[in-house]
């Protein structure tokens, strides 16, 4: 059964929303990227969607040019924030309670958990991080709790935060 690469979702639909329909989603199509294309210029949304997993978020204003550009990161394994969300990710990351150091934190991690880290921060799923690094789910579930442990870090949003903080991934 054929997957799509990418699945461009609203926030707003009839009988649901984009938040709501993203678990499901990606329960049926675990190797799929969702990318959300929304009228909803909103720090708590963009938060909520990253936390679901999304690899993207693109406001519905964006220029056609913004949007190509989204898709094709998203396509090829990254994750696209516009300039300004990521700014207000690090700006306003409440979930990362501690204060993140320059890149002494960084260095506690080994090679494995960095990478962990990345391919989570990225959107993948324990699962698809797990299919990627050739590891046990168990075992990822595992790297990720280090370092969110050695992080003291509380959520998904929180990890993605650090990763854009510390380089680990891009703002396109």
């Amino acid at each position: 059964l054929q997957q799509p690469d990418v699945i461009l979702l609203d926030i707003n639909m009839p009988n649901t929303n984009g938040l709501e329909a993203m678990p499901r989603l990606r329960t049926a199509a675990p190797t799929s990227r969702v990318l959300v294309l929304t009228m909803h210029d909103d720090e708590m949304y963009l938060r909520q969607v990253l936390a679901a997993g999304g690899a993207g978020y693109v406001l519905k204003q964006a220029a056609d040019n913004e949007l190509l550009t989204a898709i094709r990161t998203v396509y090829n394994g990254g994750t696209f924030l516009h300039p300004a969300h990521a700014q207000a990710l690090l700006a306003n990351g409440g979930e990362a309670e501690s204060q993140i150091k320059d890149g002494d934190l960084l260095r506690q991690l080994s090679d494995r958990e960095t990478e962990v880290l990345r391919l989570i921060a990225l959107g993948h799923s324990n699962k698809e991080t797990a299919e990627m690094l050739h590891l046990s789910v168990k075992t990822v579930e595992t790297y990720k709790a280090r370092v969110m442990e050695k992080l003291e870090l509380r959520s998904r949003a929180a990890l993605v935060r650090f990763a854009l903080e510390h380089g680990l991934l891009h703002a396109e």
